[in-house]
């Protein structure tokens, strides 16, 4: 959140956690709050909804099981190397298009798609063309992710509640 925050606005905020903050709790608070109050990183309660969305979406990612990054993580480790190199090595692997930055890449085209009509013409289109469609699809489940029903319910909560935007 301090990387976002400087990139986005060349605002350093504070990053230590409001006490008794969950790890959900912390990272909405600094994304939604730290340039409100960068002394601290808090300020204002945290919507309950968005709060139980996060905390849904981290423990659907911890469930992930044994995924590019824990391997080499634990395969950097059993070098006996430093934790700071296990972490690196684990950042770096998150950073690849068919892992972590997937997410990244598929937030940019939901950017990029300007209507429904347009959305659906550009995604057949793309799988007309065999092309990868990052964040969607996974080469351990073949047929559906079993998480996806998880997150896809609170994404309908989210964008069915009032003033949703």
């Amino acid at each position: 959140m301090y990387w976002y925050h400087f990139a986005h606005s060349g605002v350093e905020i504070e990053t230590n956690p409001v006490v008794g903050d969950t790890m959900a709790e912390n990272f909405l608070r600094l994304l939604k709050h730290g340039l409100e109050n960068s002394g601290h990183g808090g300020g204002g309660k945290l919507d309950e909804l968005e709060r139980k969305t996060m905390e849904k979406s981290l423990m659907l990612y911890a469930e992930h099981g044994f995924n590019a990054s824990t391997f080499a993580v634990k395969v950097c480790t059993a070098t006996n190397t430093d934790i700071y190199s296990a972490i690196t090595t684990g950042i770096g692997t998150l950073k690849g298009p068919l892992h972590g930055a997937a997410n990244e890449w598929a937030i940019e085209l939901l950017h990029e798609l300007k209507s429904v009509e347009d959305a659906d013409k550009r995604l057949t289109d793309m799988l007309a063309r065999k092309e990868k469609i990052y964040g969607f699809g996974h080469r351990v489940y073949k047929k559906v992710d079993p998480r996806s029903d998880i997150i896809k319910h609170q994404s309908k909560l989210l964008t069915e509640r009032e003033g949703a935007t």
